[in-house]
């Protein structure tokens, strides 16, 4: 289905401009540093959720170091003081570990979480000093889980496999298929210009019936749905029925050859 979907990106092109992705990487892209700057990429949809991502635990740990220069070691053991702290910042869990700064690992996260004092001295300070330091890419290590938690916008589905899970994201209008490696699988854009009849009632219902067909590989369905499920206009169904018959004509001679 891979021509389908670029057709459907081609066809039907959405964007961040004014999206609260969009809004948050511009005010804290400066968080970004040397050995982060890869993740430092507003160049499509999926990018820049995962930049935010990335900026949301930035965020996080900038106003944990600030607590840590802040307050006496006595105050960082006050569990009101600490509850104050972490009040209202994202997080997700991993394997039962509250994972505040996802480009650390559990360890370093339980540590900003159950012992803030200790990173005022020798040698955990060193996490607050340097802010290179000790650094993990958070999709390689926890995967899916940043993606399905407060760091993001998107709405899980209930269609996955042992390597995907598929997620919706309300203001991009747009499916995201995300990998177990925390990369993009497939990027679906939904609603375009010419439906004139749209409507979101019962959407992820039909979101979800649509996906059945995508996990199950049936191409036919999944198109005939899209058109269907009232996802998109009939001009876009009928230039993706004449974009199919016509690769199927090509496939045809040069198996008859």
């Amino acid at each position: 289905m891979k021509n389908l979907f670029s057709y459907l990106i081609w066809a039907n092109p959405k964007n961040s401009a004014n999206s609260l992705e969009q809004f948050y990487y511009d005010h804290n892209a400066t968080l970004f540093n040397a050995s982060l700057a890869r993740f430092n990429d507003n160049s499509s949809l999926f990018s820049i959720i995962k930049s935010v991502i990335i900026l949301q635990g930035l965020s996080n740990k900038a106003k944990l170091d600030n607590a840590i220069k802040r307050y006496t070691s006595e105050q960082l053991n006050s569990s009101v003081l600490l509850k104050t702290i972490f009040d209202g910042l994202p997080f997700f869990e991993y394997e039962g570990v509250k994972i505040y700064i996802p480009t650390y690992t559990p360890q370093i996260n339980l540590r900003y979480q159950n012992e803030l004092a200790s990173l005022q001295s020798f040698p955990y300070n060193s996490l607050v000093i340097d802010k290179e330091s000790s650094l993990i890419d958070p999709f390689e290590y926890y995967n899916l889980l940043p993606f399905d938690s407060s760091f993001t916008r998107l709405v899980k589905l209930s269609n996955h496999d042992k390597h995907s899970q598929a997620f919706y994201h309300i203001s991009f209008q747009t499916i995201f298929v995300i990998n177990d490696q925390g990369g993009l699988d497939v990027e679906i854009p939904i609603f375009d210009d010419r439906l004139k009849n749209r409507h979101e009632d019962e959407l992820l219902e039909r979101l979800e019936i649509l996906m059945e067909h995508y996990y199950k590989g049936d191409k036919e369905k999944f198109i005939d749905s899209l058109k269907d499920l009232d996802l998109i206009s009939s001009d876009l169904y009928d230039e993706i029925i004449t974009l199919v018959n016509r690769r199927n004509k090509k496939k045809e001679k040069r198996l008859s050859k």
